[in-house]
């Protein structure tokens, strides 16, 4: 979040306000595009599951998919490089945050140490003692009774 303001402060401070709202709507432009092509998607394949349904299969959403993208020759063309540009980042941000990395502290074993309460609240809450945060190997103290 704190990236993205900071490249929004810096277009506003190097360009001119219309040129941010440019690459906004290019950025709106590409989420009304994914959406429809998830909708086509489903439209080829006879709308599986529940919710709502459109006549005609994947007509709407291609035409959809036409009406959005005939908008993009409209805006200024560094806005439309800005924007796609801006979106990929963002997209590569977001995919990177779901990369799981190695090392003791990944999510399956923060989970595997949850499930079998191997933490160290749970190991405190047996032995009704608790380690120095400083110094593990140190001296323990009681935990105080329950009020």
């Amino acid at each position: 979040m704190l990236l993205l303001g900071i490249i929004t402060v810096l277009l506003v401070v190097l360009r001119d306000t219309a040129f941010v709202v440019s690459v906004a709507n290019v950025a709106a432009i590409i989420a009304m595009i994914v959406v429809s092509v998830a909708a086509a998607v489903l439209g080829f394949r006879k709308w599986p599951g529940e919710g709502a349904r459109l006549p005609l299969g994947p007509v709407i959403p291609i035409l959809a998919v036409l009406a959005a993208a005939g908008q993009l020759p409209s805006l200024n063309p560094e806005a439309i490089v800005a924007g796609f540009f801006l979106t990929g980042f963002g997209a590569a941000l977001y995919f990177a945050r779901l990369y799981e990395r190695g090392g003791a502290g990944t999510r399956a074993h923060a989970s595997a140490q949850i499930d079998t309460l191997n933490t160290p609240l749970m190991k405190a809450a047996r032995t009704g003692t608790i380690a120095n945060s400083a110094d593990p190997s140190g001296p323990r103290r009681r935990l105080p009774p329950e009020a």
